[in-house]
């Protein structure tokens, strides 16, 4: 799942796990990229 999210995005499989992680800072922009990758709700991501 994080190859398929991390080539959408246009980044490393590396890159992604560390946003997962927590170790990256990311825009919300970015945010809502995720979130339209995965067809969820940006509320499930804030919890």
């Amino acid at each position: 799942m994080q190859a398929y999210v991390a080539g959408k995005l246009g980044i490393s499989q590396n890159a992604y796990s560390k946003i997962e992680l927590g170790q990256t800072n990311f825009t919300v922009k970015r945010l809502y990229e995720i979130v339209n990758i995965l067809e969820s709700n940006v509320l499930y991501f804030l919890q």
